[in-house]
């Protein structure tokens, strides 16, 4: 994702890493967070729009409302619900957070928690990403629409064919001719 996604405080980006769908979303403050887009009661989805301007989210199944940055903030009968003494202490009941860092705008997020620094991780893609970043004086935008694939392979690859246009005129002739 890029944070041009998600521009304004409250905006909100709906993705997946792998399989897991999550939301990506810019608090008030403009802070980006990443957390899991599963209610953290039942694991009812949260939020089923692609993108929007939300302060939080509301499970559809039991009520359960969380700020954008995964906080839970109230729940179904919370005074009269028979809650354990114990309940929603130290976050324990606040969305999933993922790992999520972020690189000259473009968003990286992880499941892992126990992953290396991102800027450790991008290695040589980094030259890529400056490369692009930097061809951009005025800033990327990222445009309406999207491909999704999933595939066995590295993304770092599959990034670096996509920043190379020097093959697009004998590969994609046909798109480039348009």
């Amino acid at each position: 994702a890029h944070e041009s996604q998600i521009p304004e405080p409250n905006d909100y980006f709906t993705t997946s890493i792998g399989r897991q769908p999550i939301v990506i979303t810019r608090d008030k403050g403009g802070e980006l967070h990443a957390v899991i887009n599963a209610c953290a009661h039942r694991g009812a989805m949260l939020c089923r729009r692609k993108h929007g301007n939300k302060g939080s989210f509301t499970c559809p199944f039991h009520g359960w409302t969380f700020n954008n940055a995964g906080k839970l903030l109230k729940v179904k009968d919370g005074k009269t619900g028979e809650y354990p003494a114990g309940f929603n202490t130290d976050g324990s009941h606040d969305l999933k957070r993922i790992r999520f860092e972020n690189y000259r705008g473009f968003l990286f997020g992880s499941l892992n928690p126990d992953v290396l620094p991102l800027e450790e991780h991008l290695g040589g893609a980094k030259a890529v990403i400056d490369q692009i970043v930097d061809q951009a004086p005025d800033g990327l935008e990222v445009l309406r629409g999207n491909s999704s694939y999933i595939y066995d392979g590295n993304w770092k690859l599959q990034m670096e064919n996509g920043a190379d246009g020097y093959h697009v005129s004998s590969v994609h002739w046909k798109y480039a001719a348009t």
